[in-house]
């Protein structure tokens, strides 16, 4: 009688003798080990970390019922909502990742895409939208990329984040969809924090989801990412609430999708923590003298003016640069590569 008179729109609560010899099974998996169908997924990451990309591809691995870096997805229809990039482009990316796979598009009708990029809309307002276009229509995932576009008040505010996350479980509950965002990690050294206190902001954003898959760059040998043809490496750790943990997942980004590292070449890897090793430097200076001197050469030379100017630095400098690059060398104000 208590809990009728003062529960009004609430859920009624239960005796737990009620499932005594009955116990319920706990919702399917979308992403086995990994998400259960109804729950949230928060994917975080660095900038320019690959984040729109590998949701395009899980989005494809959950309508295409595929594995998703190892754990099977189960097939279903999924609702992308785009807040960040043009029409045009997102398609693009699409049809992109799955030229890349080699994989027929036998079920692209499983991928409904929301393009809003350009409409100013917050959670709140964007919240009984979503749950009204998608509410008994078949969908098992909606993903939203990315959040701070739609986020309001104070990013660090553990309130006022904790009302915008209780939107996301108002939208898996209404729906009975996995609910799957992106979020950003703070500014600084990543290597020394755990998976959970990466990302920007109250630590609410971390807490609240069901699983969170946090990528952190690797730090790596130039020969190795040239292994594969890859621009960067990266480390997915997992936080799961549902599942036992696994295994850190290391892979390269060779555009435009994310590659499992089989041969053991990341194992060693140490996290990126913003401080570049001589190594990494002097990789990026090699490549910056590459794409200058290709640009300026005639054929044997480049003029060691033009390639400084490109380079936005000063001939000595670009002297230093060639000398420490084992590829190139200066011979009369010109560079020339080493045979």
């Amino acid at each position: 009688m208590y809990f009728q008179q003062h529960t009004t729109n609430l859920p009624e609560p239960f005796a737990l003798g009620e499932y005594e010899g009955n116990i319920p099974e706990p919702s399917p998996c979308l992403i086995d080990g990994i998400l259960r169908k109804g729950h949230k997924l928060l994917i975080a990451g660095p900038s320019k970390a690959g984040k729109t990309w590998l949701l395009i591809y899980l989005c494809i691995a959950i309508a295409e019922s595929l594995l998703f870096f190892g754990h099977q997805c189960a097939k279903g229809k999924v609702l992308y909502v785009n807040l960040e990039i043009d029409k045009n482009s997102i398609v693009r990316r699409f049809f992109d990742v799955y030229e890349e796979l080699n994989l027929a598009s036998k079920s692209l009708s499983n991928i409904i895409v929301w393009n809003l990029r350009g409409c100013t809309l917050t959670l709140d307002e964007l919240a009984p939208l979503i749950i009204s276009a998608t509410k008994d229509q078949g969908f098992s995932a909606i993903v939203i990329d990315p959040i701070y576009k739609i986020s309001t008040g104070d990013e660090n505010s553990a309130t006022e984040i904790g009302r915008f996350c209780n939107l996301f479980d108002r939208i898996a509950t209404e729906t009975g969809c996995s609910v799957i965002y992106s979020h950003h990690h703070s500014k600084g050294a990543q290597g020394n924090k755990k998976a959970m206190d990466r990302s920007s902001g109250s630590g609410v954003f971390a807490r609240d989801p069901d699983a969170v898959l946090d990528l952190s760059e690797l730090e790596v040998k130039r020969e190795v990412l040239e292994k594969l043809g890859a621009s960067s490496a990266w480390r997915i750790e997992g936080v799961l609430r549902e599942f036992p943990p696994f295994d850190p997942i290391n892979c390269f980004f060779k555009y435009p999708i994310h590659i499992l590292d089989t041969d053991g070449d990341l194992d060693c890897a140490r996290i990126f923590d913003g401080a570049k090793s001589k190594e990494m430097v002097r990789d990026e200076h090699n490549k910056a003298l590459e794409r200058a001197y290709s640009r300026h050469t005639n054929g044997d030379s480049a003029p060691l003016r033009e390639v400084a100017k490109e380079l936005c630095i000063t001939e000595r400098t670009a002297r230093e640069w060639v000398k420490d690059s084992g590829e190139f060398y200066v011979r009369s104000s010109t560079v020339h590569r080493n045979s």
